[in-house]
Order: C-alpha cells, then sequence, then structure tokens
C-alpha cells in the first residue's frame, strides 16, 4: 500500500468556512498540523464572486445597541432559525468577525443597511489575507484533490479487507481522486453545497435533508407586469400562498415550514423582465424555499403595495381623491406618493378601470372597492423560479440534530465536524450566509483545540 500523509486536522473543502476553520485552529492550537483539500482546481470560488465582486463578509445590526442583543437580532435572518446558532454568534459576533481581518490588515466599511465590505470593495482582499494567513501557519492547500474515499479506524477493525493505518494517532484515512492517501486525527467537512460532500457527510453517517434552492426571483407569466420592468417600490408586503389541496400533499416536515398566517415579509420590490424581485421576494423565496420546491414553484404572490395603511383608511383616502380631482384622469391623480404613475396605472387596469377615466366617473361601491382590492392584495401567480446573482445559496444539508451543538462534532462518528452551507442553515442576502461560516468555523477550531488539550 503506498505511503499515506498524516495531519492532525483535515480540512474538507476550500471555501470560506473550510480556511477560516483552519486558520482559527492554528491561532488556537499552533502545534497541531492542518491541511485543507479541495477538489476543484481553485479556492474560495464563492468568495471571489460574493457581493458582485465586492465580498459582503458580514452584516452589523443597527438597531442592536448591547452585545448581548446581537445574537438574538441575528438569527431573525436565519429562516430555519435552529436555537443551536445561538451560541455561535454568541461566540463570534459580526464585529469580531471585522476586528480580526482589521487586525490581519484588511479594514472595512458598513454601509447604511448594515452590509459589510472590505474598504477596497474588492473582494481579493479576502482571498488575499486567507491565503496569507495560511502560508504564513505552514497550511497546505492541496487543489483539484476531490475526497473519493473515507475509513474509519473502527471499522478496519472488525474488517481485514480494509487499509491498514500506518499512523498510531490517526482515526480516518482519506483517499483523493489523485490517489494519495491522507490521514488524519480529525476532519472537518466543509464542502458547502457539493453532491461530493453529501456523500461523504452520508457515507459518514450524518443525517441529511435535501437541497433546494434559496434566496431567487419569481417568475410570473404577466406580460402587463414584466412591460414595467425597473419599477420598483420602496416598501411592500408580500405573502406566499399555495392551494390547499396541493399544501395536504406536502410532507408534514414542509407543512411546518408554513406558518398558519402564511408566509410573509416586507421590503423593497423590483419589477423584472421576467417577473418580481426585491428584498421583499428574496425573503419569501428562502422562509418558503422547501414549501416552494415541494409546489414546483407553483403558488401565489399577493402583494400588499400600501403596508401602512389598512382598507378603511385607503378607501377613505379613494373617496376624497373623487371629490378633490374630480375632472382628472384618474392616471393623473393618484393619492397615494409612494406609488410610481405606471405602477398605479397597472393597478387600475388590474381593477378593470380605464385610466382616462376622470374621477367623478368612477364607481364608488364596485370600482373603488376592486382597487382597494388590488392595491392590498394583488395575486400574482408564480410559475417558476426566477435567477438572482447570490443564487448560489441553498437550504437543506446536514441535520443540525445530527451534530453536537456545542462542537459541532457529529454525534455518531466522533472526530469529525461539520461547518458552513454543509449544514441545514441558511441565511438572507446580506453577508449572513458568510457570517454563519465564520461562526460556525470558529466554534469547530475551539472546540478541537479544547479537546486536543484535554487530551495531553
Amino acid at each position: 500500500m503506498a505511503t499515506s500523509l498524516y495531519y492532525d486536522c483535515l480540512v474538507v473543502g476550500g471555501g470560506a468556512s473550510g480556511f477560516f476553520t483552519a486558520i482559527r485552529l492554528k491561532e488556537e492550537a499552533p502545534q497541531l498540523s492542518v491541511c485543507i483539500v479541495e477538489g476543484q482546481q481553485s479556492t474560495l470560488g464563492k468568495v471571489k464572486i460574493s457581493g458582485g465582486g465586492r465580498c459582503n463578509v458580514t452584516h452589523i445590526l443597527p438597531e442592536t445597541t448591547e452585545n448581548s442583543t446581537i445574537p438574538k437580532a441575528l438569527m431573525g435572518f436565519y429562516p430555519r432559525q435552529y436555537p443551536q446558532l445561538l451560541g455561535h454568534f454568541i461566540n463570534w459576533s459580526p464585529q469580531q468577525m471585522l476586528d480580526w481581518l482589521e487586525k490581519h490588515g484588511v479594514p472595512t466599511h458598513v454601509e447604511k443597511d448594515g452590509r459589510a465590505f472590505p474598504a477596497s470593495d474588492d473582494s481579493g482582499s479576502i482571498v488575499h489575507v486567507f491565503e496569507s494567513a495560511c502560508e504564513a501557519w505552514g497550511i497546505p492547500i492541496r487543489t483539484g484533490a476531490r475526497v473519493t474515499d473515507v475509513v474509519e479506524r473502527s471499522a478496519t477493525e472488525a474488517n481485514p479487507h480494509l487499509p491498514t493505518f500506518q499512523h498510531a494517532e490517526a482515526q480516518f484515512m482519506l483517499r483523493l481522486s489523485n490517489n494519495t492517501l491522507i490521514e488524519a486525527k480529525t476532519i472537518v467537512l466543509a464542502t458547502g453545497s457539493s453532491e461530493s460532500g453529501y456523500q461523504l457527510a452520508e457515507q459518514l453517517g450524518l443525517s441529511l435533508t435535501p437541497k433546494v434552492p434559496s434566496l431567487f426571483t419569481f417568475k410570473i407569466d404577466d406580460a402587463e407586469l414584466v412591460e414595467l420592468a425597473g419599477v420598483s417600490l420602496p416598501w411592500v408586503k408580500g405573502k406566499l400562498q399555495f392551494p390547499k389541496a396541493l399544501q395536504e400533499t406536502f410532507t408534514k416536515a414542509v407543512q411546518k415550514t408554513i406558518p398558519k398566517s402564511g408566509i410573509v415579509q416586507e421590503g423593497a420590490f423590483l419589477v423584472t423582465h421576467w417577473g418580481v424581485s426585491g428584498p421583499v421576494v428574496l425573503k419569501l423565496s428562502a422562509w418558503g424555499a422547501f414549501a416552494l420546491e415541494a409546489s414546483q414553484y407553483q403558488a401565489t404572490f399577493l402583494l400588499d403595495s400600501l403596508p401602512s395603511l389598512n382598507d378603511e383608511t385607503i378607501m377613505t383616502v379613494l373617496r376624497d381623491e373623487r371629490v378633490a380631482s374630480a375632472k382628472k384622469w384618474i392616471a393623473n391623480a393618484c393619492p397615494f406618493e409612494a406609488l410610481p404613475k405606471r405602477w398605479w396605472v397597472y393597478l387600475l387596469n388590474k381593477a378593470g378601470i380605464d385610466e382616462f377615466t376622470p374621477w367623478q366617473e368612477v364607481g364608488e361601491k364596485r370600482a373603488i372597492t376592486q382597487l382597494c382590492e388590488v392595491l392590498k392584495r394583488l395575486a400574482l401567480p408564480i410559475t417558476g423560479k426566477g435567477v438572482f446573482k447570490e443564487e448560489f445559496v441553498t437550504a437543506g444539508g446536514v441535520s443540525l440534530p445530527s451534530v453536537n451543538p456545542n462542537s459541532l462534532e457529529a454525534k455518531t462518528t466522533a472526530g469529525c465536524y461539520v461547518v458552513g452551507e454543509l449544514l441545514n442553515v441558511d441565511g438572507l442576502t446580506g453577508g449572513f450566509n458568510f457570517h454563519h461560516c465564520w461562526a460556525s468555523a470558529n466554534t469547530v477550531a475551539c472546540a478541537i483545540a479544547v479537546k486536543e488539550e484535554s487530551s495531553l
């Protein structure tokens, strides 16, 4: 048998969480030997392209003033909202990440909406600091080295046909796609949403939640709507609605992801050439990821264009406008400043009102009531999943109940840890997915370091 290499810790996956786990582990336990293996020919691919090439590294919540409130506030930006996340966020906050980057020569800036970027606005700054840290710590990075098989030492004791371990401390033997053998005392799975990573996790006995897309836009088959591409509303309320008969076909696990009041979110709204987008849509796609996948992306998007006003107030405003602008065409006299004219005209058509009708000719009971209805509950049928630049985020992965919440070590496989997107954790756009990568990596690095120290 070929001679195998040995490392105290082998990190499988050369992405954000993999690099940060390796670096933090060396910071906490410099004496340990650590190596990163990556199946692709290059590393940190998502870091390079995230945020339009700027790399939105984390998110500072402006409404939180005390450190104790930050972890709980962060939880609201992760649709699955597992309580296990709380400890990781307590131990590694967004500010700690910015401080770490500053210490390593990468200053950052925080935009008004809370998104944090390197001061250079160039993801290359983040890539460089990670690669430089690995070089400084002597962490080898093996690319084009996909893990094709893994053997646990405990398995060899019952099966003489399995390869023999050459290193006394090793608990895992991994074969790479170039036939290199590596033995390791601990392994960290940081493979993101790759199929090979899922297969490896399954081989090691971890339970998996099937992955589905998250953070995407909605396709809407409405010729009049898509002609408004570029029209935006600053703040709306959106709701996902599934036919009851269809919803009953969903698995119980999926049904539990749909609150009794429905999946509701608020935020800015944008019309695109294929349907609708904007923060409100992306939030709904994240919270409704499993239900939308189960429905094959056949649902209804209910849009409230004026969430700050109730039906009664809107009816009063419309009646008052009918008097104040009696002789004006209704298209030229919109009483709501927040609505762009093109959107107002579109809603008029949806309500069956000719845009060139004078206000005084608009019937109070039927027409105004219908106009109020489309203002508050415009039904747009979703016919598919659209495209979004950050649609590399997935929901699903290694189920959190299958790992120790304090260390992220697999309950069934001692010495095997899971970090980043491979876990069934996904966040909203705005730096939250990257922050989970940093926080989970820190948790694992500290857990391995503590375990190593206790064994001495």
